[in-house]
């Protein structure tokens, strides 16, 4: 297995175990972030991982997603989460916890994400999800960047 190197860290054979928090966007605002991310850290956490995103371009309005409430409007649901995803939101974000001396990546929806995560800086990696694993247009526009890329395989 290859050693990989991602901020300042060393994943891989050999090294230690690397522990992501996923902080995805389960947070009402800033300061529940910030909390969040200081437990994380404080528990042990190597990275955090942020979801970077717009609505518009994850899901179609009136799609559909169920979970345990039900049905629920996927583009809706997405939108509200938006709403705490500005550009300067993340940038602090990304900024706040690059400061606790961690590793900061986020999974970006579109290449406007990607671009976005670069423009803020802070991001040192990009994630992406098993649903993107052939998203080679993504895939190889992110490349550009020159930042490890992992990437989920499902199953």
């Amino acid at each position: 297995m290859k050693v990989v190197k991602i901020g300042d860290r060393l994943i891989g054979e050999g090294q230690p175990l690397f522990i992501i928090l996923e902080l995805g966007v389960n947070f009402k605002d800033l300061a529940e972030a910030k909390k969040l991310i200081d437990a994380g850290v404080a528990t042990g956490a190597d990275a955090v991982k942020f979801q970077t995103f717009h609505a518009d371009t994850v899901a179609m309005q009136g799609a559909v997603l169920q979970d345990g409430r039900g049905d629920v409007d996927q583009h809706a649901e997405l939108l509200s989460s938006e709403d705490r995803l500005t550009d300067d939101f993340q940038a602090e974000l990304l900024r706040y916890t690059r400061s606790k001396g961690v590793v900061t990546f986020s999974t970006p929806s579109h290449i406007n994400d990607v671009a976005l995560l670069n423009r803020i800086g802070g991001a040192q990696a990009f994630k992406f999800g098993s649903d993107d694993l052939t998203n080679l247009p993504l895939l190889r526009h992110t490349a550009r960047f020159g930042k490890p890329i992992l990437i989920s395989s499902g199953v």
